[in-house]
């Protein structure tokens, strides 16, 4: 017998479409996040009801009782822990090389429910990546697994009154403290958020492959951080900074070598130990358009696909990791990615794609400072500050007095030193 969809259907009010339809499957963004929250919310939503109701004074528990919604709640919660756990151990082992489709290491999430298998898992993951950031999270977020491992380690506890053994359940425990263990829940729902972050942050920083065995992106910076300018790398002047790498982060001395390496040859890094200019478009043509941007007549800078491209690049770049994706490594993929679309592209949306170039100085600017190419913004800085003299110098009026000058040029000199951002 075919049965017609009515118990899962859509909601039939038009009215009520939009209110009450819960998106599944294909519809919508969709993925281990969606149930992630779901347990987790209504982990939270769940006690944070109870609580306010037990808390009135005339709460008689006829359809919410604590000895009853005990077991929802807290399977809820534990559900969320183990879904949090798989998660995670799935992001760290994606970080160094290990690609997403992954079926062993699916294989064996996809077996077990045992929490104490699972942080087995979740350690050797991060032993294996060795990046400090996630070690600093490792003993809160092993006291509340083994916590519910104790009580629950295979998922079952909160769910039947009796194992499979036939024994029942939660006989070592007489009462559970909800609101003592809301309290709890909440410091680890945080935690775990920020954990979660990290880790979709650190997706975005290994991928671009900027990494040793033992290092990180972030250590790599470091040590780039605390090296002497390049022109005095010599073995007797690295001597030192090799012992420090050593003691800090266990590295030997291929490794030590191994990250000189990566420094020479990032352009961001490159910049800390030097001056050189490594960009793909001519550094004098690059300040002459940070300038043109400044001008209400533009001058013709015959500026090719390619500078224009880079320019774009450097934009976008400019982005905070936080709400973008772009490290300073990406500078040259996206130079590609735009160089391509701007040849493909028609004589009239070419304009418009140049137009918003220019209208886009100060991410201009804030690109730059990502790749540290701190030498590139002081001569910017030289030039603006030049424009503003010769600027001064063709009116006749009191320089001190800007409200006698043109409206055009106050208006430059207000957002040349307002809107952008040097230090």
């Amino acid at each position: 017998m075919k049965l017609k969809n009515t118990l899962f259907g859509s909601e039939v009010k038009r009215s009520d479409v939009s209110k009450y339809n819960a998106c599944v499957g294909n519809n919508g963004w969709v993925g281990m996040h969606s149930y992630i929250d779901g347990f987790q919310s209504s982990t939270v939503i769940l006690l944070e009801s109870l609580i306010k109701d037990v808390d009135k004074e005339d709460f008689d528990g006829f359809m919410w009782c604590l000895d009853t919604c005990v077991y929802p709640i807290l399977f809820s919660a534990r559900h969320f822990l183990e879904l949090f756990l798989k998660q995670q151990i799935l992001r760290i082992s994606y970080l160094k090389n290990k690609n997403e489709s992954d079926y062993e290491i699916k294989l064996k999430l996809l077996k077990t429910h045992d929490t104490h298998k699972l942080w087995k898992l979740f350690l050797a993951e991060v032993k294996e990546v060795s990046d400090s950031r996630l070690n600093e999270y490792l003993n809160k977020i092993h006291i509340f697994t083994l916590e519910f491992h104790n009580i629950d380690s295979t998922g079952e506890t909160f769910r039947y009154p009796y194992n499979q053994t036939n024994s029942l359940h939660l006989t070592k425990h007489s009462v559970i403290g909800l609101k003592r263990f809301y309290q709890q829940f909440l410091k680890f729902s945080k935690l775990a958020s920020e954990f979660s972050y990290l880790t979709n942050y650190l997706l975005l920083e290994y991928r671009v492959g900027t990494y040793t065995k033992n290092l990180s992106r972030n250590d790599i910076e470091q040590i780039a951080l605390s090296l002497p300018k390049k022109d005095n790398w010599k073995s007797q002047n690295l001597k030192k900074h090799q012992l420090d790498a050593k003691n800090k982060y266990g590295i030997g001395c291929r490794e030590f070598k191994e990250v000189l390496e990566i420094i020479k040859k990032n352009i961001e890094f490159n910049n800390i130990v030097s001056n050189e200019y490594t960009l793909n478009i001519n550094e004098e043509k690059l300040i002459k358009f940070c300038l043109n941007c400044l001008m209400e007549s533009k001058q013709d800078l015959n500026l090719s696909l390619s500078d224009l491209a880079v320019i774009r690049a450097i934009q976008e770049i400019s982005v905070p990791i936080i709400d973008g994706k772009y490290f300073s490594e990406d500078i040259h993929y996206l130079t590609e990615h735009y160089y391509k679309e701007y040849e493909n592209s028609s004589e009239y949306a070419l304009e418009n794609k140049i137009e918003y170039i220019y209208e886009n100085l100060n991410r201009t600017i804030n690109g730059l400072k990502k790749l540290r190419q701190t030498n590139t913004l002081n001569k910017i800085h030289i030039a603006f500050k030049n424009l503003f003299v010769c600027l001064l110098k063709n009116h006749k009026d009191d320089p001190l007095d800007i409200e006698s000058r043109p409206r055009s040029a106050r208006h430059q000199f207000e957002a040349m030193f307002k809107d952008i951002i040097f230090n």
